[in-house]
């Protein structure tokens, strides 16, 4: 049969993946998350690549999902980019999980037409480790898209783009998406579609402890009242609440934020 040379080249694009075939060359970039890892054809996240996280709520568990690589990429000298957070990132939180705080950008951008141009110049730029946008615009083109990935690509950075689950069923250039939903003790990871072969795996990651936690409201912590001028003791007083009432959560903590804590977490 005599060989089709154009589609011979176009079948060895690094995106173009044929259903009879699993690539086993690719090499991604760990996860930090043995179980996902195992369920990724590349073993981590694609490497200069977007990815699409579709969300059915913020604070779900998706930042402690890419913290190690937001920590690896911070630990490396690469900037991290936060592109209009729904919430005011949590600075105690990100420490906590490892990342460094002086490598992190937020950029809060005005309508969509500027977030896409914001998000493409970011992935372009050589210094960029890894671009976290969540997309104020729900109708985003095939185009947008494709320039975003082309972007990520050249410039060899990560691209996450957090959306809203209803638009998982709508065709995307990016390379790898997941679906995640809330459950109260995990994270479950739905594959919708990955580089280098089948999509389809379903997983559990199980949360830490300081995610599960229950949410203790300002007034139940221990509260240190100093003594009055002139009667100042050996030891300071301390009130202790012995009673916490039961407290529902409506969320779990969470790498971010309501805006409503911003001075007292900034300042």
């Amino acid at each position: 049969m005599e060989s089709n040379k154009p589609l011979d080249n176009l079948l060895k694009r690094r995106d173009i993946w044929r259903a009879t075939t699993v690539d086993q060359s690719l090499n991604g970039i760990s996860t930090g998350h043995h179980l996902l890892d195992a369920q990724l054809h590349s073993g981590g996240w694609p490497p200069g690549a977007l990815s699409e996280l579709f969300c059915t709520q913020a604070g779900i568990g998706e930042m402690y999902l890419l913290s190690p690589l937001l920590n690896s990429l911070g630990k490396q000298g690469r900037w991290l980019f936060f592109v209009d957070p729904p919430y005011i990132p949590h600075a105690a939180a990100l420490s906590q999980q490892g990342i460094r705080l002086e490598r992190v950008i937020v950029i809060h951008t005005q309508n969509p037409a500027e977030q896409f141009w914001v998000i493409e110049q970011i992935l372009r730029c050589e210094a960029c480790g890894v671009s976290l946008a969540w997309l104020c615009n729900k109708k985003a083109s095939h185009q947008q898209l494709r320039k975003l990935q082309l972007a990520a690509q050249n410039g060899n950075s990560q691209a996450f783009l957090f959306r809203a689950p209803a638009l998982a069923n709508q065709p995307s250039p990016a390379s790898l998406r997941l679906l995640l939903k809330a459950r109260s003790k995990s994270c479950f990871i739905h594959i919708l579609k990955q580089p280098g072969g089948w999509s389809g795996q379903q997983l559990h990651l199980p949360k830490p402890d300081f995610l599960t936690r229950a949410y203790i409201p300002p007034h139940a912590l221990p509260v240190h009242t100093p003594k009055p001028p002139g009667k100042a003791g050996p030891h300071p007083t301390i009130t202790l609440v012995n009673s916490l009432e039961p407290i529902n959560s409506p969320e779990p903590v969470n790498s971010l934020e309501p805006a409503s804590a911003q001075h007292s977490r900034l300042h």
